[in-house]
Parts: structure tokens; C-alpha cells; sequence
């Protein structure tokens, strides 16, 4: 299932062109989204996102005891937010494949997320 977490949920139009986007390309939409928090302001404000971001994942995971393997696929470096982990709150860098913010995913990203997926490493069959 896929579960939106990234900032397009927020707005209802942003969020139907997901849904949108799929459907055009045949893919399964969006499951559902994970809770929305408010941002805390820390020193660093990409930090301060990333914490958000993994704390909002934490809080779905833990709504949803049947996901045993997922991964987070995003163009922001999600794994800064593992220094300061609260309870209930993953550890991204092992789960994160860290797109490029112009290219959006590729074929190789999506390799590694498949293989994250199926228990493997992260590293694609053949890389």
C-alpha cells in the first residue's frame, strides 16, 4: 500500500493531483496519509522538517501494527532526524531512498525501494 507523507497531503488539491498522477500511469492511489503535525522549530530549519516528517511516520506505524517492511522515498535527507529520536520514532536512514529534488525517482530508486521492501539492503539484484 502506499501512504503519503509528504507535504502535497496537505492540500486537497495537491493531494488529489497525487491520486490524480497514479491512476493516469495505472498504479494503485494513495491508502491513506500519515497524521499531520505541527512544525517544531529547531536551530536548523531542514533538521526541524526531517524530525517532523519521522515523527509523523512513527505515529502511523505505530496505528498500523501489520506494516512490517516500508520505506520513505523523498528528495530532503530524512535520515538527519535519527540523532534525536523520540520513543515511537524510526530510524530513517536505513528506510530512506533519497531521491534528487530535480530528477524526481528513477529507475534505480525505485530498485532500491523494492528491495527494502523485499528485506534486502536497499541495494537493487544486479547493482
Amino acid at each position: 500500500i502506499l501512504v503519503l507523507s509528504s507535504e502535497w497531503r496537505r492540500h486537497p488539491a495537491l493531494r488529489d493531483g497525487v491520486d490524480s498522477n497514479l491512476k493516469h500511469r495505472g498504479l494503485p492511489q494513495v491508502h491513506s496519509d500519515t497524521p499531520l503535525h505541527q512544525l517544531e522549530r529547531f536551530g536548523d530549519p531542514l533538521k526541524s522538517f526531517a524530525l517532523r516528517r519521522a515523527r509523523e511516520i512513527g505515529e502511523y506505524l505505530t496505528t498500523a501494527p501489520l506494516v512490517k517492511r516500508w520505506v520513505a522515498l523523498d528528495d530532503i535527507d530524512l535520515s538527519m532526524a535519527d540523532d534525536d529520536r523520540r520513543p515511537g520514532q524510526p530510524a530513517l536512514g536505513p528506510r530512506l531512498v533519497l531521491t534528487d529534488k530535480g530528477i524526481c525517482l528513477t529507475k534505480e530508486d525505485a530498485k532500491k525501494a523494492i528491495a527494502l521492501l523485499n528485506g534486502n539492503s536497499g541495494k537493487a539484484s544486479g547493482s
